[in-house]
C-alpha cells in the first residue's frame, strides 16, 4: 500500500507528483519524520484544491498551479540532496512517458 493510500485519486494532471513520490518512494528511504511532513503537505493540498474548485473564481486554474508549485516546493524541502536527485528523475521518466 502506498503512502497515501487511496487519499488522492481524481487528482489528473496535477497527479504527476504525487504519481512520480510513489514510483520514487522504495528508493527514497524516507525516515518516518519526512513521511509524515509530506503525507501533511498532500493532504494539505488537497483541501486547498477542494476549496479552490468550489470557489470556481476566475483565477481557479492559476490558483491551482501556484498551489501545485508550491507543493512541490514544500516536498522537496523535506527531502535531503540524493532523494531530490531521486526525485526529480521519477518525474523526469513520468513526463516522458
Amino acid at each position: 500500500m502506498g503512502l497515501f493510500n487511496n487519499e488522492n485519486k481524481g487528482e489528473g494532471k496535477g497527479g504527476g507528483l504525487r504519481q512520480a513520490f510513489e514510483t520514487a518512494k522504495p528508493e527514497l528511504n524516507l525516515s518516518a519524520d519526512q513521511e509524515q511532513r509530506i503525507k501533511e503537505i498532500f493532504k494539505g493540498f488537497r483541501e486547498e484544491r477542494q476549496d479552490l474548485k468550489a470557489a470556481g473564481n476566475d483565477s481557479m486554474r492559476n490558483d491551482l498551479q501556484a498551489a501545485r508549485q508550491e507543493r512541490r516546493q514544500k516536498v522537496m524541502a523535506v527531502l535531503n540532496e540524493e532523494q531530490k536527485k531521486i526525485l526529480q528523475a521519477a518525474l523526469q521518466k513520468l513526463r516522458a512517458a
